[in-house]
């Protein structure tokens, strides 16, 4: 989770934005009880890995439509996984 985090956030600070800094912050953290969902292992998981990898190479490329696209995509995955994997559970369960 933590080398997930780091990711996330390399890319989060290379867009030099301070604002986008404090805005995702307080969101990642309230999220943080759910992340290890998003990385487990199944078909959705795996999903998740090859829309990290597309959205490294499109910032890579500095291709920002693409960027746009593989980030809109993961979250929408992220969507999906959390309503699949807590389907009927209480936001309380442990």
């Amino acid at each position: 989770m933590h080398a997930h985090g780091s990711f996330h956030f390399a890319l989060y600070e290379a867009a030099r934005s301070a604002w986008l800094l404090r805005l995702i912050r307080p969101a990642w953290d309230s999220c943080e009880r759910y992340r290890p969902v998003l990385l487990a292992k199944g078909a959705l998981q795996d999903r998740h890995e090859e829309l990290d990898v597309e959205l490294l190479e499109a910032c890579t490329a500095h291709d920002s439509g693409r960027a746009a696209t593989a980030l809109h995509d993961h979250l929408e995955l992220a969507t999906d996984i959390y309503a699949v994997e807590l389907a009927g559970r209480s936001i309380f369960a442990f």
